[in-house]
């Protein structure tokens, strides 16, 4: 038991140890990462909250979206939060099959209940998606 505590704290005595360890870290490393981006970025991606926007008179823009990004369509719509101005998408998701009938119940310059999922990212070009419309508030 001694020699195995040892072993922990004088390292790796061999060339062979030492790739072995490093093989090993390396390993654990790569999970790692890959485990966050999967998991973690689920918790991002999983993260709601109910927040009023008002939809600006900008245009929307419709993407169709290919390859890695799961294909389908994307509207972006401008939208004045408490916290700003933010660009949101309405997409179909995972459970969420109806952006079409989403992105038709919004007209310009009225303010809506929303729910939206996601984070804002500028780098990953990622943007909260709206996944429930509760209504508009009115004022």
């Amino acid at each position: 038991m001694l020699s195995k505590r040892l072993y922990l704290l004088r390292g790796p005595r061999t060339w062979s140890e030492a790739f072995t360890l490093i093989e090993t870290l390396v390993v654990i490393a790569v999970l790692a990462i890959i485990g966050g981006v999967i998991f973690g970025g689920c918790g991002c991606l999983c993260r709601t909250a109910d927040i009023a926007i008002t939809l600006d008179d900008d245009e929307d823009t419709k993407y169709t979206l290919r390859g890695s990004d799961g294909g389908g369509t994307q509207y972006r719509i401008n939208a004045t939060t408490d916290e700003g101005i933010e660009v949101f998408v309405i997409h179909d998701s995972w459970g969420q099959r109806n952006s079409a009938d989403l992105y038709r119940q919004l007209k310009r310059g009225k303010t809506y209940d929303v729910k939206v999922r996601g984070f804002r990212s500028g780098w990953m070009s990622r943007f909260r998606n709206i996944i429930q419309i509760y209504g508009e508030v009115k004022r």
